[in-house]
């Protein structure tokens, strides 16, 4: 299925009303900003609570904040693309099956780029720890948190991550422009919303960049999204990996 076909007829133009994908967006990040409040509410029941619960507490809400808002936006997609979730009209979005070749090649493609990010980061050192703090935080409680932790990293996240910026963001703007410019701002705002790890060092900037640009391209050149959803998970794989071993 070509690229072309993402601009399927949904108003009389052909294109994809803005307000879905920011409808979908809204409920994504409404979701977790009310799991973390509510996290910080409860929380403030307990006031003498050890700082090693609170943490263990802020730790599960959020991975159950994501958890929860990519269960959000896939069914807010599910209710504005529910006439383009089957294989002859899902490819607004991306929604159709995906080969094992094309999953191989994916896999493949995820490890790649993983070792590139690593080999960057081994070259061109940050100096800082804030990378193994972040695996520290969940290492220290057990391996009930840190495989939950992992599960979220590698299947929950990518799958979010990607359905909103690969599938709702790539769709919207391609409709509207081209696949070009849909790629364009579907990595402009991937690496908007990971200012922080971006602000972290050049090389952190450089891995999220490759990271959304390979995941665009695949889209791109007329993909299924789940081959996008496959290469993040891979690459968040042999990150996490990696950076426990460290």
């Amino acid at each position: 299925m070509s690229a072309d076909l993402l601009s399927v007829q949904i108003t009389s133009e052909g294109k994809i009303p803005y307000s879905r994908g920011l409808w979908i967006f809204m409920g994504y990040f409404a979701t977790r900003w009310i799991v973390a409040a509510s996290t910080i509410l409860w929380l403030d029941q307990f006031r003498g609570l050890s700082s090693d619960k609170v943490s263990l507490a802020t730790a599960y809400a959020g991975i159950l904040g994501e958890i929860l808002a990519a269960g959000a936006a896939w069914l807010l997609v599910r209710h504005y693309y529910r006439s383009q979730v089957s294989v002859e009209s899902g490819v607004s979005i991306g929604l159709f099956p995906i080969s094992i070749r094309q999953s191989a090649v994916s896999a493949l493609a995820g490890v790649a780029l993983a070792a590139v990010a690593i080999a960057l980061s081994a070259a061109f050192p940050s100096g800082s720890r804030a990378a193994g703090s972040a695996v520290d935080a969940y290492t220290m409680h057990g391996r009930a948190l840190l495989y939950a932790w992992m599960i979220a990293g590698i299947a929950v996240a990518p799958f979010a991550e990607e359905l909103l910026f690969r599938g709702v963001v790539f769709s919207v703007v391609s409709s509207h422009f081209n696949t070009f410019v849909g790629a364009v701002a579907s990595v402009a705002l991937f690496m908007a919303v990971h200012v922080s790890q971006v602000m972290h060092h050049w090389t952190s900037a450089m891995a999220i960049f490759m990271l959304g640009a390979m995941c665009a391209f695949v889209r791109a050149k007329g993909m299924p999204l789940w081959a996008a959803v496959i290469l993040h998970g891979t690459y968040n794989a042999v990150l996490s990996v990696w950076t426990m071993i460290r």
